[in-house]
């Protein structure tokens, strides 16, 4: 290892008396090596301080105790990795009550999966105000690169870092994680995501997890915050509990030396596999650049084979804009569910698209839609749709319709569409019809519709189109 800088004091700033530096403190200058300094921290806890400088551990780690402090002097303060190690540039793996500050983390190395903090299988631990950035060459589209690693971790608080071409992971291959918070991080240029909370075998569990209040920059790979089962064909045993809130997720179009790929894959993206319940998503930002749209705005996703379900998911009082298909979308086995109060502007709008099990019990009210093909469809691709509430949205000037609902597969679907409003406002319309029916069914399956109270008038050709012949009106508003 290789130490550039000034000489520092024995002790931190603010160390006498300072209620959020443990005693004793462990300066590394005052030993040969800093992985001596750290095997000398007691059982009963102590502070690792690196003052001011930058400590080049090329393919080292630092393991570090439980009960132990990890203090640096902020931005000046270094740790460079310059070698290929995976294990962590702070390793605290099995450790408890580890706490991680004030440090910046540089990545100099090429190479995937290289790591600035690892805490698999940790528990009580903290990395706040710290700075991870990958430097030289960008990686690679797909490349993996944590800056903090927290699989299979319990109780855990990752707040307050900067992070630039790197993301956060927890979950994954480690066993069960829980009570894990990653609250107000800053992310650019993230590789593959920002944030990624994932079960990845039958034997993981994943449950009560909060991201909220971060913001993402330009994500340039895959997106922006990603949680549930870790891709197509990994499984879990349970997902529990899962709250995105108050995050925003913008991009725009990157620069022309960028090796950055033309679209990204989603801003906020669930995969349901096995047991899930209570997925919130609420009070978040999504967009970008009208010239550098990603694929999907917020999505919930299953694979046509995958067995789960996920019982109890809310979708409130987003902002989606700019996205190339689907603004929010939900394809996979969900009962007991609310899409409500959403704004999704330049996009596919609003769809839900029923997995094996079905989609039951849910509603879509109170969002606006507006622009692009469709404002809200609900379609029965791999099940049934039945006590579906589609209530009092506002869907305006799209290119074919404001609401569709389209059964498919020979499967059931059953709604109650009321009080919404679809029309084209525009001078030059192109919303052709305010609310229509499409049935490939070829005679299989059945419809259970009611159309009560919607204002379908301002529409290019007409209200309604190719409603079934047993669909329920009452009170609606159709004339041009």
């Amino acid at each position: 290892m290789s130490v550039s800088g000034d000489e520092a004091s024995a002790q931190p700033p603010g160390a006498r008396g300072a209620a959020n530096v443990l005693a004793p403190v462990f300066n590394v200058r005052n030993f040969r090596k800093p992985q001596h300094a750290a095997n000398a921290v007691p059982e009963s806890g102590g502070t690792l301080y690196f003052p001011a400088g930058v400590y080049d551990l090329g393919a080292g780690t630092i393991r570090v105790k439980s009960k132990t402090h990890v203090l640096g002097a902020g931005a000046a303060t270094v740790l460079r990795r310059s070698g290929h190690q995976t294990q962590g540039l702070i390793d605290a793996r099995g450790a408890r009550c580890v706490r991680i500050s004030n440090l910046a983390f540089e990545i100099a190395y090429r190479g995937n999966y290289v790591t600035g903090v690892n805490l698999v299988g940790s528990a009580h631990c903290q990395v706040d105000s710290c700075t991870f950035r990958r430097v030289g060459p960008r990686p690679k589209f797909g490349e993996t690169l944590h800056a903090i690693m927290a699989q299979g971790a319990r109780n855990i608080r990752i707040t307050r870092n900067h992070v630039r071409c790197m993301q956060i992971k927890a979950g994954g291959t480690g066993g069960h994680s829980s009570a894990v918070w990653i609250t107000d991080n800053y992310f650019e240029e993230p590789f593959n995501f920002a944030i990624s909370a994932v079960c990845a075998s039958a034997d993981n569990a994943l449950c009560d997890v909060v991201i909220a209040n971060n913001v993402v920059h330009n994500p340039t790979s895959h997106g922006g915050i990603y949680f549930g089962a870790d891709g197509e064909g990994a499984s879990m045993a349970r997902c529990h509990r899962i709250t995105v809130r108050g995050n925003t997720i913008v991009g725009s179009a990157p620069a022309k030396r960028s090796r950055a790929p033309k679209r990204i894959h989603f801003g906020i993206q669930g995969f349901v596999a096995g047991d899930c319940q209570d997925w919130n998503i609420v009070d978040n930002v999504v967009v970008f650049a009208p010239e550098h749209q990603p694929t999907h705005g917020i999505e919930i996703k299953q694979t046509r084979t995958a067995d789960g379900h996920l019982k109890g998911l809310s979708i409130r009082n987003n902002a989606v804009r700019h996205i190339d298909k689907h603004g929010i979308g939900v394809f996979a086995s969900v009962r007991q569910f609310d899409i409500s109060s959403n704004q999704v502007e330049d996009t596919r709008g609003i769809v839900i698209n029923a997995g094996r099990r079905g989609i039951h019990e849910g509603s879509v009210r109170d969002n606006i839609a507006e622009g692009k093909h469709f404002g809200i469809v609900a379609c029965t691709s791999f099940g049934s749709i039945t006590d579906l509430q589609i209530r009092h949205n506002i869907c305006k000037n799209h290119l074919h319709a404001g609401i569709v609902l389209h059964r498919t597969g020979g499967h059931r679907l059953a709604a109650d569409v009321v009080g919404n409003r679809c029309h084209d406002d525009r001078k030059n319309k192109t919303q052709k019809v305010g609310i229509r029916e499409h049935d490939t069914s070829k005679g299989r399956g059945s419809w259970d519709t009611r159309y009560i109270d919607n204002d379908v008038r301002g529409n290019a050709r007409s209200g309604f189109s190719r409603l079934n012949s047993k669909a329920f009106r009452r009170d609606n508003r159709t004339a041009s």
